[in-house]
């Protein structure tokens, strides 16, 4: 066997390997998933080395892919930022603001029936006034929520009330197409780029439909799964490695995962022809069998929802308080579950899956007297809890215990992200008491579940934020219309 090359990915964490062998023609390749924190170069090598023997003779290339991967780690925990730019333009409530993959491209959607697009590379290192790329108009109701392309972030779709999605050129803003179903006119709730064919598009309403468009052909849905769910479908999620699975999330209590590659119940968009039907490696028959699977169902509306970027392992939460890991291998038997007893406001899974990051309301006055707590984890000392302070909770799915708690916020946690490089080692909370914070997560040696960061600057409940690739870039908008940029330094 001879190496040809190591390709490392940051995020999901992995080492793809080429090869030669004399048994095979042509090169071979083989992925290594890293599925938790590596604290120093030796434990990586060892790692990668026991994964896959074949490295173990190729010693200076092993040693460079894993100090490359613990330099990212180790500069991702190294983090402080700054604020850069905030913008005060918006008349009515914004409803979400989305960062592209590198940081540089920014979109704020709402309830003036606009999106607004921002240029945000010259933020990265000074701070200056800024001001819109483009105004996204055409949209006839609130625009709700919207998303990048991927990975360049050539398109940006919206979703709005009026019933439709819209897609735009981000280098002009020019209308790139109008996404609606003649007979379906719902507010659209969610949506997804996909990961593995930048050309696929979903969208989820308020029927509890799924579509699918090709953004080459706008005209009618590639795929449609009409009432899939009975009530509103408030998240969709592709899987990162292959085209043709999509999660769903609903508040009728569902998450179901569809296989594109089948109509649902029999039914496919007219429009779909063979060589779109290849690229999501579809029969040509309209007669194939359905496959469309419930993973899991709450009794009540869920509330919030995360999965691993290859949709293995989903934790959703719902507004009655349980929580639940699934594997979707497996859905029948949930991995773990646990009542808390209140409302789940937001949760999100560690790159590891090992862990969840959960928000719970604490009510009026934020006591959170009936929250109820998994079994904390043996030798593991939790702060006492002040006068006033709301928690978010750390749970480690694997031993199904509470692994830690943040302690600092004063008011309703609204969103909870675990940061995707340092493998977990980072979590990001914004609050009703103005601010957002970054946390150490549970596997990081010095600031475990402590604050490390805290961003002020908002005059008002900070309902919504989002991060970028390498969590160097982060935007967050809040109750007075008020949209903020952050950099590290």
């Amino acid at each position: 066997m001879k190496l040809e090359k190591l390709e490392l990915t940051y995020y999901p964490p992995s080492v793809a390997i080429y090869y030669t062998s004399r048994h095979a023609h042509g090169i071979l390749s083989e992925t290594i998933a890293i599925p938790h924190c590596m604290t120093s170069l030796n434990t990586c090598v060892q790692y990668l080395t026991q994964s896959h023997r074949f490295l173990s003779h190729y010693k200076t290339q092993t040693d460079y892919i894993a100090s490359t991967l613990l330099a990212a780690q180790e500069a991702n925990l190294k983090f402080k930022y700054a604020p850069r730019a905030v913008v005060t333009s918006e008349i009515l409530p914004i409803t979400s603001c989305k960062l592209d993959k590198s940081g540089e491209l920014a979109v704020v959607t709402s309830h003036d029936r606009t999106a607004k697009l921002y240029d945000l590379s010259s933020l990265i290192t000074s701070k200056v006034r800024l001001s819109e790329k483009s105004i996204l108009e055409g949209h006839e109701g609130v625009v709700y929520t919207a998303g990048f392309s991927y990975p360049d972030a050539s398109i940006c779709g919206t979703a709005s009330f009026d019933g439709s999605c819209r897609l735009w050129h981000t280098d002009t803003g020019a209308p790139a197409g109008v996404l609606m179903v003649a007979d379906d006119v719902c507010e659209f709730l969610s949506v997804a780029f996909s990961h593995a064919s930048p050309t696929l598009f979903a969208a989820g309403n308020a029927s509890g439909s799924v579509y699918i468009w090709d953004i080459c052909r706008t005209d009618e849905p590639l795929v449609s799964l009409p009432h899939t769910h009975a009530e509103e479908v408030i998240a969709t999620h592709f899987d990162h490695a292959s085209d043709h699975r999509l999660l769903s999330a609903s508040f009728d209590g569902c998450v179901r995962i569809h296989d594109l590659r089948v109509p649902l119940n029999g039914s496919m968009s007219s429009g779909m022809d063979i060589g779109a039907k290849a690229g999501l490696g579809l029969s040509g028959s309209a007669t194939s069998v359905a496959s469309s699977k419930l993973l899991t169902k709450h009794q009540a509306e869920i509330t919030a929802i995360d999965a691993d970027p290859n949709l293995t392992t989903i934790a959703s939460a719902s507004s009655d308080g349980l929580y639940r890991i699934t594997d979707v291998r497996a859905p029948e038997s949930p991995l773990y579950e646990h009542d808390f007893g209140a409302e789940i406001m937001s949760c999100s899974m560690s790159l590891s899956k090992q862990y969840t990051a959960i928000s719970v309301s604490h009510g009026e006055g934020g006591t959170g007297d009936g929250i109820k707590l998994p079994e904390t984890m043996k030798r593991k000392k939790m702060q006492k809890k002040k006068k006033g302070e709301v928690d978010v909770y750390v749970i480690d799915n694997d031993q199904r215990l509470l692994a830690g708690v943040l302690h600092g916020h004063i008011g309703e946690v609204n969103l909870v992200k675990f940061l995707a490089p340092g493998f977990g080692n980072r979590i990001v909370t914004c609050s009703n008491d103005r601010t957002l914070r970054v946390w150490g997560g549970p596997e990081d040696l010095k600031k475990s579940c402590a604050e490390v960061a805290r961003l002020d600057g908002h005059m008002d409940a900070v309902t919504t934020f989002d991060v970028c690739y390498d969590a160097s870039v982060m935007v967050s908008a809040s109750v007075d219309n008020v949209f903020r940029v952050w950099s590290s330094k």
